[in-house]
């Protein structure tokens, strides 16, 4: 960019270098190319676009998404070639509507469901780069724009599956509105009114409901014995007579635990040596819970209660 804050026309032998500070704003040929505006790209030179460089293969997936976008298209990534250094020397991107449905489900007369329609119409659009070994920069190998379909508008190029972008900070406020009991519709009508519009939202009410479900599937629940243990610690800071002792098997399980409150060291002093039974059975009740008073009680009728009745 000069003095005057116009800017400078690239250079058609070296191309233009693609880095993130001129993503968003490329002037290829005298023709303003908006990345994330839908404003439309038909008159943009082609032969400027296959002079360009990328430092990258993010930032050339970040122009031609950004392209795609604009122009009311998807895409989709397909081939990804490697060096024997580990380095990405070749990578190609297609429309999402490139190919077609196998000719076995279209063929097929013992269908029970309704097919789905068909997304995929043989379109030819793509975008390849390779790296050049003497620059190490990415140089636009293929660029083709002819289109066997109607491109959508940009208000409806948001439910093409590459543009969704449903990011942590939304997740984030999705999951703050749900731990406040606000529904999901509501939750998803209120962050499109709150960026202007279903169209700029980035994302379906759908792609909400199963980020949601996979977060919840990500978390790790405790378990019963985690609880206990948890609430047995919690009751030894609030009870100055609380006693625990427990042991774990092999597989870090719950084996055994013992536990004395307050309460129970007083109605030991009240009744001396009571025990206790309580079979873990489904069906729980009252009837089922068994008392032994251990008085003048020998060793041989201690294990014989233990193995009958434990």
């Amino acid at each position: 960019m000069d003095e005057s804050g116009s800017q400078s026309e690239p250079d058609n032998k070296e191309g233009l270098f693609f880095t993130p500070n001129n993503m968003c704003s490329t002037r290829v040929n005298s023709v303003q190319f908006s990345s994330w505006e839908g404003n439309g790209n038909q008159d943009v030179d082609i032969s400027h676009i296959k002079n360009m460089k990328f430092d990258s293969v993010d930032d050339a997936r970040s122009f031609y998404l950004g392209y795609a976008r604009g122009n009311g298209f998807g895409i989709r990534a397909t081939n990804l070639d490697h060096d024997g250094e580990g380095r990405v020397v070749r990578r190609k991107w297609v429309c999402d509507r490139q190919g077609s449905r196998r000719e076995e489900y279209l063929t097929n007369k013992n269908r029970k469901r309704k097919p789905r329609l068909q997304t995929r119409q043989n379109c030819k659009a793509c975008f390849s780069i390779g790296l050049d070994s003497d620059t190490l920069k990415y140089s636009v190998r293929v660029f083709k724009d002819d289109h066997s379909h109607k491109l959508v508008t940009f208000r409806e190029v948001s439910s093409h599956r590459s543009h969704i972008n449903l990011d942590e900070g939304d997740y984030a406020q999705i999951d703050a509105m749900g731990k406040n009991f606000i529904r999901g519709c509501q939750t998803f009508e209120y962050m499109a009114d709150q960026k202007g519009g279903y169209s700029k939202i980035g994302f379906t009410q759908k792609d909400m409901y199963n980020k949601i479900a996979k977060m919840r599937r990500s978390k790790v629940f405790e378990s019963d014995s985690q609880v206990a243990i948890s609430y047995l610690e919690s009751k030894a800071f609030t009870e100055p007579n609380f006693y625990c002792r427990f042991n774990t098997d092999d597989d870090d399980r719950l084996a055994n635990i013992f536990w004395r409150d307050s309460h129970s060291l007083f109605e030991y002093k009240c009744f001396g040596d009571v025990l206790v039974f309580i079979p873990l059975t489904r069906q729980m009740s009252m009837a089922s819970l068994w008392f032994y008073l251990l008085v003048q009680t020998t060793i041989v009728q201690l294990v014989y209660l233990v193995l009958h009745f434990c």
